[in-house]
């Protein structure tokens, strides 16, 4: 907004989030530009049922949410897993969802919605727009979880895989 002729905004990074400004001195603020949507309430819950795989397809048993990493068997183990929910969504939801919160993973993820890559996040916050990726009826949400190296190398047994709580988010009202 402009105040006394001088242009004043509200930035909110995340953890290791970064912007870069361009700022022409000379110029005008453009007051029509429309503020970015930050993650608000959840709109729902993505409890389960979840199934668990390898990237090759071979069903593993590990919870989702939970840390593969204490499933006994499974307490060295580096590499990636696929985590997969199916959720219905009503026309009115899909109109108000705007973010996946994938809330505490271990370490990386990769998430798709009904096929459309959502992006990859190596740390948190693990939240992605969603888009226009969610539709009315079933939706199918894919998450490639890569745990630590340090489980295999340093038997660390570091948090692996989507410890949640996984939900869907509204867009917070501007100004929060």
């Amino acid at each position: 907004r402009v105040f006394n002729g001088k242009l004043h905004t509200t930035l909110r990074l995340e953890r290791r989030q970064c912007l870069i400004f361009a700022i022409d001195p000379t110029g005008m603020p453009d007051t029509t530009v429309e503020l970015p949507s930050a993650p608000g309430d959840v709109v729902l819950a993505l409890s389960g049922p979840w199934m668990a795989a390898t990237p090759s397809g071979e069903a593993v048993c590990v919870p989702c949410p939970g840390d593969w990493s204490r499933v006994e068997g499974w307490e060295t183990f580096a590499g990636t897993l696929r985590f997969t929910c199916e959720f219905p969504a009503s026309l009115g939801m899909c109109n108000e969802a705007q973010f996946l919160d994938l809330g505490a993973v271990g370490d990386s993820a990769e998430a798709f919605l009904n096929g459309e890559r959502l992006g990859m996040r190596a740390w948190g916050p693990y939240i992605f727009p969603l888009g226009t990726a969610i539709r009315e009826g079933i939706n199918r949400l894919d998450v490639l979880v890569t745990n630590s190296l340090a489980n295999r190398y340093n038997g660390a047994q570091m948090p692996s895989g989507i410890i949640g709580p996984v939900v869907v988010r509204r867009a917070a009202p501007l100004g929060t």
